[in-house]
Formats: C-alpha cells, structure tokens, sequence
C-alpha cells in the first residue's frame, strides 16, 4: 500500500517523533527571521515625513508659513491733545501741580446741581445757613497747616446736555460770582470730608422759587433754573492739588460734592434742609490746563507735536503729554502679505529714574 507522509507517525529523530508537529517546529526557526524582514520592508516603504503626511490630500491654500522675528527698531514721539471728551467721570479735580518736566497742570471742574426730593412745603421760609461738603480722597503737593485754601464757585450761564460731549479745554460761560470761601486744614493722602459755610444769601437764591425746586424735565425743572456751578481754587504760593470722587459706598456714605440749606418755616418754626448736590447722575466734566512752558529749563520736554524723536518719551496724567510709538514695515506687511496671524508681540520698554523727582517708590 502507498504510505502519504501524513500518515507517517514517526522519524529517526528522537525529538521529532509526530510528523504534523515536528514539520512545523522545524520550520518555525526559518520562518520568524523571514516575517520580522518582510514586515520591516513593508513598513518603511509606506513611511513618510510625519510633516507632509496627508499633505497631498489638501489644497495648497490651506497651509500657512510660519515666520518669526526677535526684535523689531520702533521709533517714538511725545504728543499732546489739548481737548478730549471729560465728561461724567469717577473722580475729578481742583487745584495745581507743578514738576520740573511736565511744567504746571491746573485742575477744576463743572457740575450741575440735582434736587434729593421735590420742594412739598407751603407758605414763607427762612435760610438759617449753607454749608457746602466736599469728600477729599486724596490730596498732593504742599501742604501748609497755616495757610487756608479757599475756594471759588461761580454760577454758570450753559444749559448742561446729558447727550453732549464736553472737553477739558471747555470755557464755562460765568453769570455770577457766588463767592470765594475759605477751606479748613487739608491733610495729604488721608479720606476727609472738608465742611465749609457758604453765605444764607445763596441758599435763598437757590430757593427763591419754590415752583422751580423739582426735576420733571419740563419747564419748571430745576437745573434749566440754576444750570450749574464752575469750581476752582485760587492761585496760591505752594501748589497742591484735590482729588474728589464721585461715588456712594456700599454703607450709604456719598462721596460727592453737595451744598445742605438749613432753613425753618416762618409759621410753624420747625427747621428742614435741602440737599443739593453734583451726583452720580449730574452732567459735570473736568478741565485741565497744561503749562509745558513753565517746566524747568534743565528737565523740560523738548519735542511736543513736532514729529521728532527724542531721548526721552514721556506719559503723563490728567490726559497730558503721552508717547506715539510707530512700528516701521507693520503697514506694508498689513497691505502686502495676506494671511499673517500674529501669536505674541511684547513692547519692552526702560523707565527713566532720575532719583530726585521720579523714583521707584513714587513713581
């Protein structure tokens, strides 16, 4: 009978003695080596770059090229706007400062005066007295303990507008002079409320029309009456400067301007008060007014507005002096190369301490 090699159970080797077993033993040892080749081949002819895998999949617009640059040279000018919008804002100023850089700055305001209620007494008063109560927040410069501030309060003769824009170099149009009234002792860096007594005479002229002592926007309104006060300080020797917030704390205490009537009626003799203040909600705007010329020759600033650069650009309060800093190439690459997207930019910058008049702790 033929004999197939299946059917054979046995070898002259020991070790192999099942044909099926010892066929795939024996060629186990051959085949791994061939396997482990023929996988490295086949994975390094489909290996690309890990950079342009797909890339032949995407149409050539949705890719981007990737630049950067260290730094750039900017050049840099000190500007100066004499008029810009001051309307309504959180804090406001009366005074002067001087520095031997920026020159002198004087700081006053506008306000308009707002009724706390509508007048509902009847029949003949009598004003007993006014005072009028400003919230200090903080005050800079000279302070002399001998020497009063005083005051000066005009009546003015423009109709404030919620909806126009007024700016820092705005004349107020003056009808009255109310008066010029002595401050108490002001302290630097401290919150103080400073009371002064202005004339009975005044309150009267607030109050002199009941029918005008109320706010409903019609013709009796109250602010179309008397339209505001301009306050300023007199010019004194020593330079110091007020700063005064508007604003109501979270306990109820107001920190605005406000002038209280004390008044009784003539019938009964009971005593009231009438608040009229320079709210939250008061039209109101602050002027300012730079003297760069009054600086100090050895420190002033030499180039304002004139286009030229200079060792020193200079930043300065109460909408002041301040730097133009151009970037050259920024328009060109703007207008010319489409699709930059800018990750990070960082303006580095030197402050100058002359370790006389700016220092690292007050600057």
């Amino acid at each position: 009978m033929p004999i197939m090699i299946f059917m054979t159970r046995s070898y002259h080797s020991f070790q192999i003695f099942r044909r099926p077993v010892s066929v795939f033993l024996y060629k186990i040892k051959l085949l791994l080596p061939a396997l482990t080749g023929l996988l490295m081949l086949t994975l390094s002819s489909c290996e690309e770059k890990p950079t342009i895998i797909g890339s032949n999949l995407l149409p050539s617009s949705d890719f981007m090229t990737f630049k950067s640059t260290d730094t750039m040279k900017v050049s840099a000018f000190t500007q100066f706007r004499k008029s810009v919008i001051t309307n309504n804002l959180s804090f406001s100023y009366l005074g002067r400062a001087y520095d031997p850089y920026f020159g002198e700055t004087k700081l006053d305001f506008v306000g308009q005066l707002r009724l706390t209620g509508p007048w509902t007494k009847t029949g003949p008063f009598t004003v007993d007295s006014v005072a009028l109560f400003l919230t200090i927040q903080g005050a800079k410069g000279v302070i002399d303990t001998n020497y009063h501030q005083k005051l000066k309060m005009f009546e003015i003769d423009d109709q404030l507008s919620s909806t126009q824009a007024y700016y820092s170099d705005t004349n107020p149009t003056l009808k009255t002079e109310i008066g010029s009234f002595e401050l108490p002792i002001i302290y630097k860096d401290t919150l103080q409320t400073l009371r002064t007594v202005l004339p009975a005479s005044f309150g009267m002229y607030l109050m002199r029309d009941t029918t005008k002592l109320t706010q409903d926007e019609d013709a009796n309104d109250f602010r179309k009456f008397f339209k505001g006060i301009y306050f300023t300080l007199e010019d004194a020797a020593d330079p110091l400067l007020l700063g005064l917030a508007f604003s109501t704390s979270s306990s109820g205490d107001v920190y605005y301007p406000f002038i209280q009537v004390y008044y009784h009626t003539n019938s009964s003799g009971i005593s009231y008060t009438s608040t009229f203040s320079v709210n939250t909600n008061s039209v109101r705007y602050n002027r300012y007014t730079h003297n760069f010329d009054a600086a100090d020759v050895a420190h002033k600033i030499k180039h304002i507005n004139d286009g030229k650069t200079d060792s020193l650009i200079y930043l300065q309060a109460f909408s002041g002096v301040y730097p133009l800093i151009k970037l050259p190439g920024l328009e060109y690459i703007k207008k010319n190369v489409p699709g930059i997207s800018v990750n990070k930019a960082r303006l580095t910058f030197s402050i100058f301490l002359d370790s006389i008049n700016f220092k690292a702790s007050n600057l």
